[in-house]
């Protein structure tokens, strides 16, 4: 078989449950002509983008808010969810102006991709903005946000030992900093970034 072709026959979809974010599928399938089993996933109806603000003295802001999934008080890079049909490109825009009340001049797409190919067909993608102005923070009526400044070699720091926990956030620290350490960014992103 080739690589690329498609071992799954789908004989049911069923959508076990639905809400605003997502749906909850259970089908029935069969892989390369096996008896056929129940499969399970979710189909979002938003992807996610994830924004690395750097400011001219090479600092990052972080975003720390409890996270009610996961039961605990977390430290992210901002990030938030892209509607379907929207370019996440204006939908990182809009989660650095609520959660920071950045605007930014400059703006690199530095990681796209899925999230978890074997449950979900959620897609991320992480951009990283510079040449930053100032506002006023606009969040969400449920969001309860802390900003802190760091120096990016710190915010490296904490993603590398999991106090930056978000897989998105550490994914896009990480290609910033190889990005700046190839010199495959801006001359004055890398300046900033060393």
């Amino acid at each position: 078989m080739n690589n690329d072709q498609n071992p799954w026959s789908v004989l049911r979809e069923e959508i076990a449950f639905s809400c605003s974010y997502f749906d909850v599928r259970r089908d029935l399938v069969s892989h390369s002509g096996r008896p056929a089993r129940a499969y399970h996933s979710i189909r979002m109806k938003q992807g996610g983008v994830c924004v690395l603000p750097v400011d001219q003295d090479g600092n990052v802001t972080l975003v720390g808010q409890y996270r009610y999934v996961v039961g605990r008080y977390t430290w992210e890079l901002p990030a938030g969810g892209a509607p379907l049909g929207v370019d996440p490109l204006d939908a990182a825009r809009q989660e650095l102006k609520e959660e920071c009340g950045y605007r930014a001049a400059r703006w690199l797409r530095l990681i796209g991709g899925d999230v978890s190919p074997g449950t979900l067909d959620s897609r991320g993608f992480g951009y990283i903005a510079w040449d930053l102005e100032q506002g006023e923070p606009q969040p969400e009526p449920e969001e309860s946000l802390s900003l802190r400044r760091v120096p990016f070699a710190t915010a490296v720091e904490l993603a590398l030992k999991g106090e930056i926990g978000n897989i998105i956030s550490q994914t896009l620290l990480l290609a910033a900093q190889v990005r700046a350490a190839q010199g495959s960014l801006p001359e004055e992103l890398c300046r900033r970034l060393r």
